[in-house]
């Protein structure tokens, strides 16, 4: 071992004595031959130099920059490039590239923002939502410093769905108000808005803010503040007000997130099915490879009786997304009106075993328009 490493590891063995980490690092103790007056940080940026990263002892002591691009190289090889299934390895490897990044003073704010993205992506999965949104949060104040406001939006919307799934309202429009600007998917923002702007300040409070928001908003952010009105009125059961508010989000935008909402809510709430047709139709039309898209034009047919097409829009729909329920149940539907009742029995039963309320959702689908199944 070095001198100058067997310094650094000296060091730290006198000031953090009965520390775990210390002791993998006891049987070098005998072999510590120089000492030299090291801080505590330092002694940590030179043990993780020396002894995690290999860096040659002499450049580690008197090369920061060799650090710093060390430690960029182990957060793109072992964090954001990671290919292991063992996921607690990974997150390990992002923890530990977060903190060599601080540590050596890297200053590449984006790369941090990504390790800690990798990090929140990793607890998220795993079902550790506060951790998750820390990590998130840490991600977007990272982005911000580096000046980029798409990414930062990203993190923040990631921490409003998170503070949403665990019921913290105040988290969820805290995140919302410091989102610089919405990415490209941002549209299917406008249910988790609406609903924590409803729990926050009831009805008509919430109301009242998005109409004062439409006052000022242009072109596809109106298009937003009108699907997050629809919602509310929807959940309010005022559906024809709803609609009408839908309807109009697509009048400020082209995106076939606001047609698909349209469609979904005339064949759903209004049992408007020739309104529907559209809809459904332009949403399909603009995002030919959304499985949601072909599952809303599905249930167009089924409700109409048109089994063919209702067949061939479901598979559709399953063919880029082969255990979406919805469409397994649909197709079902129109397999078993077509004559095809083992091909149909198989799709029942796998879109009940992914999702057993289906069978009630589409009886109120049917009974809406005066049918049943």
């Amino acid at each position: 071992m070095h001198p100058e490493c067997a310094g650094s590891l000296e060091e730290m063995m006198i000031r953090y004595r009965g520390r775990t980490i210390l002791r993998a690092f006891q049987k070098f103790a005998q072999r510590l031959r120089v000492r030299q007056p090291l801080g505590p940080s330092r002694a940590i940026v030179m043990l993780a130099s020396c002894c995690v990263l290999s860096i040659p002892p002499a450049a580690a002591q008197t090369d920061t920059k060799l650090a710093a691009r060390e430690a960029v190289r182990f957060a793109q090889t072992h964090c954001l490039t990671d290919r292991s299934t063992n996921a607690r390895l990974h997150e390990d490897h992002c923890e530990r590239a977060a903190r060599m990044l601080t540590s050596a003073g890297a200053g590449n704010q984006e790369l941090i923002g990504n390790v800690y993205w990798a990090l929140g992506s990793l607890r998220f999965n795993r079902g550790e939502y506060l951790d998750a949104k820390d990590a998130f949060n840490a991600a977007a104040e990272s982005y911000e410093a580096a000046s980029l406001p798409g990414p930062q939006g990203m993190a923040r919307r990631q921490t409003m769905h998170i503070c949403h799934r665990l019921g913290d309202v105040e988290c969820g429009l805290n995140a919302y108000g410091q989102i610089k600007i919405y990415s490209d998917d941002w549209f299917a923002d406008h249910v988790i808005l609406a609903e924590l702007l409803e729990q926050k300040y009831g009805l008509q409070g919430a109301l009242g803010l998005v109409t004062t928001a439409l006052e000022t908003a242009e072109n596809e952010e109106r298009a937003f503040f009108h699907a997050v009105k629809g919602n509310i009125l929807a959940k309010a059961g005022r559906n024809a007000e709803a609609g009408v508010a839908y309807r109009v989000a697509t009048h400020s935008t082209e995106r076939p997130e606001a047609y698909n909402v349209a469609c979904w809510h005339a064949l759903t709430k209004e049992r408007d099915l020739e309104d529907a047709h559209g809809y459904c139709l332009g949403a399909v039309l603009n995002r030919p490879e959304s499985a949601a898209y072909y599952d809303s034009a599905g249930l167009y047919h089924l409700l109409t009786g048109s089994d063919d097409s209702a067949e061939l829009r479901y598979s559709q729909a399953l063919k880029l997304d082969p255990d979406r329920a919805h469409s397994l149940y649909g197709r079902s539907i129109a397999r078993h009106r077509r004559g095809q009742y083992e091909e149909a029995r198989v799709d029942r039963a796998r879109a009940i075993e992914l999702d057993p309320t289906l069978p009630a959702a589409y009886d109120d689908y049917f009974k809406n328009v005066g049918q049943s199944q």
